[in-house]
């Protein structure tokens, strides 16, 4: 072993290695830039025939997309665990009747109904980040739609997914214990 690290071959070798790692990159084609916020739309909610839970497109498999949706949202925004787990307990929690149109709607296309899902979608997790005091403003959650739903829309599904929910907000998360109790 040589005294001075830098007359050592070691030095020869780490440098050596260095150089040829820096020429392969500069010869490698370069990544295209990835965008600065990906879109989220939630495009056709109808359940493939493979899916777990689609009993004949039960609302189960609405459900589970609407969780993925959630999810994904989650991930654009960087919520928490916490929250996101509670977003999707209220969309299990939800009667049917709540995703569905309303019946007396005067032309409702399938576009409005895309929009009230998503709006739907997009308030259980707006209200789960307030009950678990995360704070997030509807603009921003809102700006997730691409111009599917608007902060007021967002807001109105709020006050229905609370009407449906009868206002019990309170979900048992089994980590805490977990976390207590290990």
């Amino acid at each position: 072993m040589a005294a001075n690290f830098w007359s050592s071959s070691q030095c020869d070798l780490l440098l050596e290695a260095r150089e040829r790692r820096a020429e392969e990159a500069s010869r490698a084609p370069k990544p295209k830039a990835r965008p600065r916020r990906r879109q989220i739309v939630l495009r056709g909610v109808e359940p493939e025939p493979g899916e777990p839970g689609s009993s004949g497109g039960g609302p189960g498999s609405v459900v589970t997309q609407l969780v993925d949706y959630a999810v994904l949202l989650s991930k654009e925004l960087k919520i928490r665990q916490r929250p996101v787990l509670t977003a999707c307990a209220y969309l299990w929690r939800l009667r049917p009747e709540t995703l569905d149109p309303p019946e007396n709607a005067v032309g409702w296309s399938e576009l409005d109904d895309e929009r009230h899902i998503t709006a739907v979608t997009m308030a259980c997790v707006y209200l789960a980040c307030k009950v678990e005091e995360q704070p997030v403003s509807a603009d921003k959650v809102a700006g997730f739609s691409q111009g599917l739903c608007s902060a007021t829309d967002l807001l109105d599904a709020e006050l229905c997914v609370l009407e449906d929910l009868s206002a019990s907000l309170v979900v048992h998360h089994p980590i805490d214990d977990v976390e207590r109790y290990a």
